[in-house]
This record gives C-alpha cells, sequence and structure tokens, in this order.
C-alpha cells in the first residue's frame, strides 16, 4: 500500500469504530514515512478520548511536521483547529521540555547532539542548554558562539551530578528535562516518544529509550555506527501498544523527567542528582530510587531508540566507580548491582516453552529485588500476572510498581504455606533457593510446589 492508501484505509476503519485497525494502519504508514503529519494528527484524534495528554502531543508533532513540511495553510488550520478542540475538551498537562546536556571534550559528537535536536524537536516547545566542564578541545569556544542554545562555561570540571544541576538550575521554571549526555543523540522521534512515555499516566515520573550502548537498556545491533543507529531509530520509534516496560532505575545517558516528580524529590529545594556520588556514577540509580520511594513510575521506552557512544570514564583504575558504589550501599543499605540486571536464565527457560508472547500466564518470583526481573517478564508476556515476593520491605516499596508485590519474612510466608496466594494456579516460579540450607530449600519447594498449577514449573538457581 501507498502511503495514500494507507491513510485513506485509516480514516474509513476510524469511521467504521474499527479503532485497533486504524492504529495499526498508523503504525503501517508510521513505519514508511516517520515525519507525515497527517498520520500523527489521526493518531492524536485516536487518543483523543483516551488520554488528552497524548492526544495532545501527537497534534503538536503533527504541526511540527506540518509547518517543516510547508503544509498547505488548510492542513495547518485544521491541526490548530485540533488543539483548540482539545482544549475545550479537557485540560492539557503537557509542559515543554528543557533538554540539559553536560559538555566534556568530543566536539564533533556535541555538533551531533545538536544538530539532531534541532532537526528533531520543535523549538517552539523545547529549550536546549549546555553546561561544559572545562573542555580542552575547542568544544567550549564552539558552543560559545552557538545563537540557539543557553550555554554555561565552567572553568573548572565538576563532574556529572553538580554539572547536571547547574543545568536544571538554568531550566525553564515549571518544564519537563530531558539530561542528555554529550555521546548521546536524539534518533527520529526518540524525544516525541519519551513524551508520550512520560504522560502515558499521571503517576509517570522518569522515562529512558533504549539504545546502542548502556547496560539494562541496549538493542542487540550488528552496526552500531552512528549513521546506522539513525536510521534504526527511524525505523523503531514507531507506535507500540507493548512499549513501556516498568523499571524502578534507568541510565543516566537519557533521562526525562516530570515536572511535577521534579518537584517532589528535589534535594535542597534545589538539586536533582546527589551530589555526594561526585565526580559520577550511581547518581542515576539514586535518582530512580527516590522516584520510586517516592510513588513515581518509571518505564524503559523500546520504541524511542537513542543513539550512544558510551565508554567513556573518570579515571582508567575505575577508582571512582568503586567509591561511588560504596557510597550508594552506604545510603540505600544494598549493592545496587545485585538487583540491576534481570535474571536471564530464567527468562530464557520460560521463553523455551513458550512460544506464544501473549499466553495469559501467571507467574511468581521469589526475591523480587527492585522489580528488574518482573517488569522485563511483564513487558515479555503483556498479558501476564506477576507476582513478587521479597523479604526487605525497602526492595518490596521499589518494585511495587512492576507486579503484585508480596512482603513477608521467610518464616511467616512457609508457616502459612503460601495462603495468601491462590493453591494450584503458578505457571511458573522462579526461586534462587541457594543460600538456604538443605533442609529449608526443600520446605520451600514443598510450599511453592502446592502453588503449581498442573502443568506448572518450578525455575530454580543452578550454582
Amino acid at each position: 500500500m501507498t502511503i495514500e492508501e494507507i491513510i485513506q484505509a485509516a480514516s474509513e476503519a476510524a469511521g467504521e469504530g474499527s479503532y485497533e485497525k486504524e492504529f495499526d494502519l498508523i503504525q503501517k504508514g508510521l513505519r514508511l514515512e516517520p515525519d507525515n503529519y497527517e498520520l500523527y494528527y489521526m493518531l492524536g484524534e485516536w487518543y483523543f478520548y483516551r488520554n488528552i495528554d497524548l492526544s495532545y502531543l501527537c497534534f503538536e508533532h503533527a504541526g511540527f511536521y506540518a509547518e517543516a513540511s510547508n503544509a498547505p495553510e488548510e492542513d495547518l488550520k485544521t491541526i490548530h483547529t485540533g488543539i483548540e478542540k482539545l482544549k475545550e475538551h479537557g485540560n492539557p498537562t503537557v509542559k515543554d521540555t528543557s533538554i540539559v546536556i553536560l559538555s566534556y571534550n568530543d566536539c564533533e559528537l556535541m555538533k551531533a547532539n545538536l544538530e539532531a535536536i534541532r532537526k528533531y524537536t520543535d523549538p517552539k516547545h523545547t529549550k536546549t542548554i549546555v553546561v561544559d566542564n572545562a573542555s580542552t578541545d575547542g568544544v567550549a569556544e564552539w558552543l560559545s558562539e552557538q545563537p540557539d542554545i543557553l550555554c554555561l562555561l565552567s572553568k573548572t570540571n565538576d563532574g556529572f551530578s553538580k554539572g547536571c544541576n547547574k543545568g536544571f538550575s538554568l531550566s525553564e521554571k515549571g518544564s519537563d528535562i530531558l539530561f542528555l549526555n554529550n555521546d548521546a543523540v536524539l534518533t527520529p522521534n526518540s524525544l516525541f516518544w519519551l513524551r508520550m512515555a512520560l504522560y502515558t499516566s499521571h503517576d509517570t515520573g522518569m522515562v529512558s529509550g533504549v539504545t546502542n550502548s548502556a547496560v539494562t537498556q541496549e538493542v542487540d545491533l550488528p552496526d552500531t555506527s552512528l549513521s546506522s543507529c539513525m536510521e534504526f531509530g527511524r525505523k523503531n520509534n514507531i507506535p507500540d501498544r507493548n512499549a513501556l516496560e516498568a523499571r524502578a532505575r534507568l541510565t543516566g545517558f537519557a533521562l526525562l523527567l516530570k515536572h511535577t516528580a521534579i518537584e517532589s524529590i528535589l534535594i535542597n529545594d534545589k538539586d536533582i542528582f546527589d551530589t555526594r556520588f561526585s565526580p559520577a556514577y550511581f547518581e542515576d540509580d539514586d535518582l530512580g530510587l527516590r522516584l520510586s520511594a517516592a510513588g513515581w513510575k518509571e518505564y524503559l521506552v523500546h520504541n524511542a531508540f537513542i543513539y550512544h557512544k558510551g565508554g567513556a570514564g573518570f579515571d582508567s583504575h575505575n577508582q571512582t566507580l568503586i567509591n561511588s558504589r560504596e557510597k550508594f550501599r552506604e545510603k540505600w543499605g544494598f549493592d545496587m548491582w545485585a538487583y540491576e540486571l534481570p535474571w536471564d536464565e530464567a527468562i530464557e527457560t520460560i521463553d523455551s516453552f513458550e512460544g506464544n508472547k501473549y499466553k495469559p500466564l501467571r507467574i511468581f518470583l521469589i526475591g523480587s529485588g527492585i522489580g528488574t526481573t518482573l517488569g522485563h517478564l511483564k513487558w515479555l508476556y503483556p498479558n501476564s500476572t506477576c507476582v513478587g515476593w521479597e523479604e526487605d520491605p525497602l526492595l518490596a516499596g521499589l518494585s511495587r510498581f512492576s507486579g503484585d508485590i508480596i512482603c513477608d519474612t521467610l518464616y511467616a510466608f512457609l508457616d502459612k504455606k503460601g495462603t495468601q496466594l491462590p493453591l494450584r494456579s503458578f505457571d511458573y516460579i522462579l526461586a534462587d533457593l541457594s543460600s538456604l540450607d538443605e533442609e529449608l530449600a526443600s520446605k520451600f519447594r514443598v510450599v511453592l510446589s502446592g502453588l503449581l498449577a498442573r502443568d506448572g514449573r518450578i525455575v530454580e538457581h543452578l550454582e
């Protein structure tokens, strides 16, 4: 089908009330032509009675592409009328975005970073702030010549936390904030889909995208060059019903925070990042956990791909990393590295038995941690029911958005024989019993067996 045929078919589907078909056609059209303003306008209409904020964002994006393509005045008027009608219908809460970039050397990539912002974001709704941390390769001088950014040239390298806090202090009051690494480059529509994720619910506080280089958020690509990643982003960043994966922390190369969430977690009423982690590392983990503890949801957005060069560090021996890891342990009482990765072996075991990702599985995880494994399973199997058991009240609270969490002591759980859970109902029970002595592990297995469905499986951790 041509793009014109797709638009016509989508319009007919809407007229017939075939809204899921309409969504699929819009998705198909944007895969072919990701800057088509008519399709974004149609998507805005699709969201009109579902989520007023998402509808507004789609109309806004349609206007951006319409103006960029010198669309007929009649089309521009239609988009403007749609926005006004939306405002009459409700009260959109969408805010503009301040993009805060911390710069340190790597002039050519910094140029690519700003070029992408200029190309793929609407200047009417974005403000770019760059804080340069005493670069020595000429990037500071180049930045000072850019008329469309607010640039702060620091005489010293203050590290990530302090530098980002400086940038935040220069942002538009009440705006959403995108913290973007200088070695990260937005791909077509990536910021749009991050914003769509951020406004998917009123209690969503922070989102980040997938990338070619960032532990826990990587997409496996055969070619990770900038040009190849830009093309991948162009094809990847389209409507997706299952784009959001619940997380309790996100990697700091690209973080979009909602204005209302920011207000609830500021340190000393002014700082977003905790400067105890200066010069770098674990400040993003800390930020994510503070947001989760304050009741904000966080999502990894699978239809928002952003290029990231990655690999840079503050010292060759990683002493900075070691120091910040210890500071994190002192503050939160646990080692983040024990919980940030999903249990891949257990997930692979489920995958080996399940051919239909839409099957309504019931999964029980012993030791939910901060919810990394549960959130990933829920994304992989969107119709599944995911239940986690966690002994530590802090971890249980941090993981609560990834599934249904039970917080209980081990002995209470065994004494009650898991009776707070439905018997003979779980398709999979994932359990790491390696830290228990054999007598206690055996007792645990008996209780868990009573929770299994007839063809259910217990998946244990193997040393």
